[in-house]
């Protein structure tokens, strides 16, 4: 998710429930794949054995932010050229919205191992 600072700043709670919003939607589609591929049907004209095939074989909509791997994505641009920069990515990264939204959903869901386990980041999906 991108945004600006400005923006952050003036509206955090909508960041926090978006964040919030996709770790609910993360939590369904982890735990409940009948129900997921059937919501997921409705926007996507594909028989279920695909969408079942491809969406817990390859994808996971964790929406946990790897702050390693936007750094090594930026270090990596770097190196190929394809920018140049010197530029300190993590003065870009701001998690505060998505760690108010973990904290949040794991208070409301205290007896939901789920969510405990993805505020400990690094959380394995089940599409691996």
């Amino acid at each position: 998710m991108l945004t600006t600072k400005r923006a952050l700043r003036e509206d955090p709670e909508l960041y926090k429930d978006v964040h919030k919003a996709l770790l609910k939607a993360f939590y369904l589609f982890e735990t409940d794949h009948e129900k997921s591929i059937a919501d997921i049907q409705k926007y996507l004209e594909l028989d279920t054995e695909v969408l079942e095939a491809d969406a817990y074989s390859r994808y996971s909509p964790n929406p946990e932010i790897n702050v390693d791997a936007c750094v090594d994505f930026w270090d990596m641009m770097n190196e190929i050229g394809y920018i140049d920069s010197d530029l300190n990515i993590t003065d870009y990264l701001d998690t505060s919205a998505y760690d108010a939204a973990v904290d949040e959903i794991v208070e409301e869901n205290a007896d939901v191992d789920f969510y405990k386990e993805v505020q400990k980041g690094g959380y394995g999906s089940n599409a691996e």
